[in-house]
């Protein structure tokens, strides 16, 4: 499903439509499991989704940054990527 398709409230679909489309993001859960974290081969690029935002408050953010930035922290158990 192209993602302007997807349902509003499937943000998730439209995470994933994303980064099928552009093989050079990555994408890592939190180790909470709260949060998701897009981030470009080049680590200058990020989305951040934090999966139970209140209705009014921030779900997504957007940014990017002139130097890479550190990886979101990944937990006891290593690698969270979500292939």
């Amino acid at each position: 499903m192209p993602a302007y398709a997807a349902d509003p409230g499937d943000h998730d679909a439209l995470l994933d439509d994303f980064l099928d489309a552009h093989g050079d993001w990555e994408k890592w859960r939190t180790w909470s499991d709260e949060t998701t974290h897009a981030i470009h081969e080049s680590q200058t690029l990020r989305i951040e989704r934090i999966h139970e935002a209140p209705v009014h408050e921030t779900a997504w953010t957007v940014a990017a940054y002139e130097t890479p930035r550190i990886r979101p922290h990944t937990g006891p158990h290593g690698d969270r990527r979500n292939p």
